[in-house]
Protein backbone atom coordinates (compact mmCIF):
# COMPACT_ATOMS: atom_id res chain seq x y z
CA UNK A 1 0.00 0.00 0.00
CA UNK A 2 1.38 3.40 -1.08
CA UNK A 3 2.41 5.74 1.77
CA UNK A 4 0.48 8.98 1.83
CA UNK A 5 2.34 12.40 1.98
CA UNK A 6 1.70 15.31 3.35
CA UNK A 7 2.62 18.65 2.12
CA UNK A 8 2.98 21.04 4.86
CA UNK A 9 4.00 24.78 5.66
CA UNK A 10 5.69 26.28 8.29
CA UNK A 11 4.14 29.20 9.36
CA UNK A 12 5.50 32.66 11.44
CA UNK A 13 3.88 32.44 14.56
CA UNK A 14 3.72 36.43 14.77
CA UNK A 15 2.63 37.03 11.71
CA UNK A 16 1.16 33.64 10.03
CA UNK A 17 3.32 34.16 7.49
CA UNK A 18 4.39 30.96 5.29
CA UNK A 19 8.18 30.40 5.38
CA UNK A 20 8.34 27.13 4.06
CA UNK A 21 7.13 24.16 2.41
CA UNK A 22 8.26 20.74 2.35
CA UNK A 23 6.49 17.28 2.46
CA UNK A 24 6.67 14.29 4.89
CA UNK A 25 5.31 10.60 5.26
CA UNK A 26 5.92 11.34 9.42
CA UNK A 27 2.98 13.00 11.62
CA UNK A 28 3.45 16.70 11.27
CA UNK A 29 4.24 16.91 15.21
CA UNK A 30 6.74 14.65 14.47
CA UNK A 31 8.10 16.42 11.65
CA UNK A 32 7.91 20.10 13.63
CA UNK A 33 10.07 18.60 16.37
CA UNK A 34 12.56 17.20 13.70
CA UNK A 35 12.88 20.74 12.44
CA UNK A 36 13.23 22.60 15.75
CA UNK A 37 16.03 20.41 17.04
CA UNK A 38 17.88 20.28 13.82
CA UNK A 39 18.08 24.31 13.22
CA UNK A 40 20.66 24.26 16.52
CA UNK A 41 23.24 23.53 13.75
CA UNK A 42 21.97 25.91 11.12
CA UNK A 43 23.10 24.79 7.94
CA UNK A 44 20.34 26.34 6.35
CA UNK A 45 18.37 29.62 5.64
CA UNK A 46 15.00 27.92 7.20
CA UNK A 47 17.54 26.65 10.24
CA UNK A 48 18.34 30.15 10.85
CA UNK A 49 14.58 31.44 10.96
CA UNK A 50 13.90 28.71 13.32
CA UNK A 51 16.46 29.46 15.19
CA UNK A 52 16.02 33.18 15.62
CA UNK A 53 12.31 32.32 16.27
CA UNK A 54 13.58 29.98 19.67
CA UNK A 55 15.54 32.91 20.52
CA UNK A 56 12.28 34.36 20.91
CA UNK A 57 10.33 31.87 22.55
CA UNK A 58 8.82 30.80 19.44
CA UNK A 59 8.58 27.58 17.68
CA UNK A 60 6.52 28.05 13.55
CA UNK A 61 3.10 26.48 12.98
CA UNK A 62 3.09 23.62 11.01
CA UNK A 63 -0.13 23.12 8.56
CA UNK A 64 -0.63 20.41 5.65
CA UNK A 65 -2.44 21.74 2.70
CA UNK A 66 -2.19 19.19 0.73
CA UNK A 67 -1.74 15.14 0.62
CA UNK A 68 -0.45 13.29 -1.93
CA UNK A 69 0.51 9.40 -3.73
CA UNK A 70 3.24 9.19 -6.35
CA UNK A 71 2.91 12.96 -7.61
CA UNK A 72 3.87 14.46 -4.33
CA UNK A 73 7.16 15.77 -6.04
CA UNK A 74 4.91 17.96 -8.17
CA UNK A 75 2.62 18.42 -5.35
CA UNK A 76 5.27 20.04 -3.63
CA UNK A 77 6.78 21.81 -6.50
CA UNK A 78 3.59 23.57 -7.10
CA UNK A 79 3.29 24.86 -3.90
CA UNK A 80 6.66 25.92 -3.40
CA UNK A 81 5.67 27.86 -6.93
CA UNK A 82 2.31 29.23 -5.64
CA UNK A 83 3.30 31.02 -2.41
CA UNK A 84 6.76 32.19 -4.28
CA UNK A 85 4.11 33.67 -6.46
CA UNK A 86 1.93 35.03 -3.79
CA UNK A 87 5.27 37.12 -2.59
CA UNK A 88 6.02 34.90 0.47
CA UNK A 89 9.62 35.39 1.22
CA UNK A 90 10.48 31.55 1.62
CA UNK A 91 13.08 29.64 3.39
CA UNK A 92 13.29 27.38 0.82
CA UNK A 93 16.03 26.87 -1.41
CA UNK A 94 15.37 24.67 -3.88
CA UNK A 95 11.90 24.27 -6.29
CA UNK A 96 11.30 21.00 -4.60
CA UNK A 97 10.39 17.39 -5.90
CA UNK A 98 13.61 15.71 -4.73
CA UNK A 99 15.54 16.89 -7.36
CA UNK A 100 13.86 16.95 -10.54
CA UNK A 101 12.81 20.35 -11.42
CA UNK A 102 10.90 21.47 -14.56
CA UNK A 103 8.42 18.93 -14.03
CA UNK A 104 5.08 20.16 -15.23
CA UNK A 105 1.69 20.38 -12.92
CA UNK A 106 -1.61 19.45 -14.82
CA UNK A 107 -3.56 22.64 -15.35
CA UNK A 108 -7.06 21.49 -14.04
CA UNK A 109 -4.64 19.92 -10.49
CA UNK A 110 -3.08 23.43 -10.08
CA UNK A 111 -6.21 25.40 -10.53
CA UNK A 112 -8.63 22.68 -7.97
CA UNK A 113 -4.73 22.97 -5.53
CA UNK A 114 -4.97 26.76 -5.59
CA UNK A 115 -9.16 27.00 -5.10
CA UNK A 116 -8.92 24.35 -1.93
CA UNK A 117 -6.27 26.54 -0.79
CA UNK A 118 -7.88 30.27 -1.26
CA UNK A 119 -11.12 29.03 0.20
CA UNK A 120 -9.82 28.12 3.46
CA UNK A 121 -7.92 31.14 4.12
CA UNK A 122 -10.46 32.97 5.13
CA UNK A 123 -9.99 35.80 7.88
CA UNK A 124 -12.35 33.80 10.46
CA UNK A 125 -9.45 31.03 10.09
CA UNK A 126 -6.49 33.17 9.80
CA UNK A 127 -8.23 34.57 13.16
CA UNK A 128 -8.93 31.05 14.61
CA UNK A 129 -5.12 30.24 13.58
CA UNK A 130 -3.88 33.20 15.45
CA UNK A 131 -5.97 32.54 18.64
CA UNK A 132 -4.88 28.70 18.75
CA UNK A 133 -1.35 29.99 18.57
CA UNK A 134 -1.88 32.61 21.41
CA UNK A 135 -3.57 30.34 23.77
CA UNK A 136 -0.64 27.76 23.64
CA UNK A 137 1.83 30.46 24.54
CA UNK A 138 0.40 31.46 27.88
CA UNK A 139 2.97 33.56 30.00
CA UNK A 140 3.98 30.40 32.15
CA UNK A 141 5.02 28.97 28.74
CA UNK A 142 7.24 31.56 27.91
CA UNK A 143 9.13 32.08 31.24
CA UNK A 144 9.71 28.09 31.09
CA UNK A 145 11.23 28.05 27.23
CA UNK A 146 13.25 31.64 27.89
CA UNK A 147 14.16 30.15 31.02
CA UNK A 148 15.45 27.00 29.18
CA UNK A 149 17.12 28.20 26.28
CA UNK A 150 19.06 30.50 28.91
CA UNK A 151 20.26 27.26 30.16
CA UNK A 152 21.64 26.21 27.27
CA UNK A 153 23.25 29.41 26.18
CA UNK A 154 26.68 28.50 27.93
CA UNK A 155 29.97 30.51 27.49
CA UNK A 156 30.99 27.15 25.92
CA UNK A 157 27.85 26.23 23.72
CA UNK A 158 28.21 30.09 22.36
CA UNK A 159 31.63 29.63 21.03
CA UNK A 160 31.02 26.30 19.61
CA UNK A 161 28.03 27.73 17.64
CA UNK A 162 29.93 30.99 17.28
CA UNK A 163 32.99 28.80 15.76
CA UNK A 164 30.37 26.45 13.41
CA UNK A 165 28.82 29.24 11.68
CA UNK A 166 31.86 31.74 11.19
CA UNK A 167 33.90 28.60 10.06
CA UNK A 168 34.64 29.45 6.16
CA UNK A 169 33.83 26.62 4.24
CA UNK A 170 29.93 27.34 6.28
CA UNK A 171 30.75 30.72 4.88
CA UNK A 172 31.60 30.46 1.69
CA UNK A 173 28.32 27.37 1.33
CA UNK A 174 25.86 29.64 2.77
CA UNK A 175 27.47 32.98 0.32
CA UNK A 176 26.67 30.56 -2.54
CA UNK A 177 23.49 29.15 -1.87
CA UNK A 178 22.07 32.38 -1.33
CA UNK A 179 23.34 33.70 -4.89
CA UNK A 180 21.84 30.84 -6.32
CA UNK A 181 18.06 31.65 -4.66
CA UNK A 182 18.42 35.57 -4.82
CA UNK A 183 19.85 36.34 -8.86
CA UNK A 184 19.23 39.95 -9.55
CA UNK A 185 15.85 39.34 -11.47
CA UNK A 186 14.56 38.39 -7.39
CA UNK A 187 15.79 40.84 -5.77
CA UNK A 188 14.11 44.13 -7.78
CA UNK A 189 11.03 42.01 -8.01
CA UNK A 190 11.41 41.53 -3.88
CA UNK A 191 12.60 45.25 -3.43
CA UNK A 192 9.27 46.22 -6.00
CA UNK A 193 7.09 44.52 -3.68
CA UNK A 194 7.95 45.28 -0.59
CA UNK A 195 8.38 49.13 -1.91
CA UNK A 196 4.57 48.97 -3.27
CA UNK A 197 3.44 47.19 0.18
CA UNK A 198 4.62 50.05 2.42
CA UNK A 199 2.33 52.74 1.86
CA UNK A 200 1.82 55.04 4.51
CA UNK A 201 -1.02 53.63 6.55
CA UNK A 202 0.55 50.08 6.75
CA UNK A 203 3.89 52.09 8.25
CA UNK A 204 1.16 53.75 10.71
CA UNK A 205 -0.58 50.80 11.47
CA UNK A 206 2.99 48.73 12.23
CA UNK A 207 3.95 52.13 14.52
CA UNK A 208 0.83 52.33 16.57
CA UNK A 209 1.08 48.14 17.07
CA UNK A 210 4.56 48.78 17.90
CA UNK A 211 3.32 51.11 20.46
CA UNK A 212 0.63 48.66 21.62
CA UNK A 213 2.95 45.97 22.10
CA UNK A 214 5.78 47.65 23.89
CA UNK A 215 4.00 49.52 26.26
CA UNK A 216 2.10 46.82 27.42
CA UNK A 217 3.08 45.61 31.07
CA UNK A 218 3.21 41.88 30.26
CA UNK A 219 5.44 42.48 27.52
CA UNK A 220 7.81 44.37 29.41
CA UNK A 221 7.93 42.05 32.32
CA UNK A 222 8.63 38.86 29.58
CA UNK A 223 11.30 41.07 27.94
CA UNK A 224 12.77 42.21 30.95
CA UNK A 225 13.56 38.65 32.32
CA UNK A 226 14.69 37.45 28.74
CA UNK A 227 17.10 40.00 28.78
CA UNK A 228 18.07 39.28 32.08
CA UNK A 229 18.77 36.05 31.31
CA UNK A 230 20.49 36.64 28.05
CA UNK A 231 22.86 38.79 29.90
CA UNK A 232 25.17 36.59 31.94
CA UNK A 233 27.66 37.96 33.97
CA UNK A 234 30.70 36.24 31.10
CA UNK A 235 28.41 38.32 28.28
CA UNK A 236 28.50 41.28 30.08
CA UNK A 237 32.52 41.13 30.16
CA UNK A 238 32.74 40.22 27.06
CA UNK A 239 30.79 42.84 25.20
CA UNK A 240 32.30 45.33 27.91
CA UNK A 241 36.35 43.99 26.44
CA UNK A 242 35.16 44.39 23.55
CA UNK A 243 33.87 48.07 23.93
CA UNK A 244 37.12 48.78 25.25
CA UNK A 245 39.11 47.29 22.20
CA UNK A 246 36.88 49.52 19.78
CA UNK A 247 37.42 52.46 21.22
CA UNK A 248 41.25 52.36 21.89
CA UNK A 249 41.46 51.51 17.55
CA UNK A 250 39.47 54.65 17.59
CA UNK A 251 41.81 56.98 19.63
CA UNK A 252 44.66 55.16 17.96
CA UNK A 253 43.31 55.82 14.38
CA UNK A 254 42.85 59.68 15.49
CA UNK A 255 46.15 59.97 17.04
CA UNK A 256 48.06 58.84 14.40
CA UNK A 257 45.97 60.98 12.14
CA UNK A 258 46.74 64.20 14.54
CA UNK A 259 50.87 63.49 14.02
Amino acid sequence: MERETKIYVLRDPRTHAVRYVGKTVQSLARRLNAHVHRSDAKKTHRDCWIAGLRMAGLIPVIECVATAGADWAECEQFWIAHYRAAGCDLTNQTDGGEGTPGIEVKDSVRVEMSRRQIAKMTPEYRKQLSEKVKSGWTPERRAEWAAKMAERQTPEERARRSAQQNAPEMLARQREKQKEVWTPERRAARAAQVKAQMTPERIAAHKERLRKTTSDPEWKARHSVSQRAKWTPEMRAAQAARTRAQFAAKRALTQSESQ
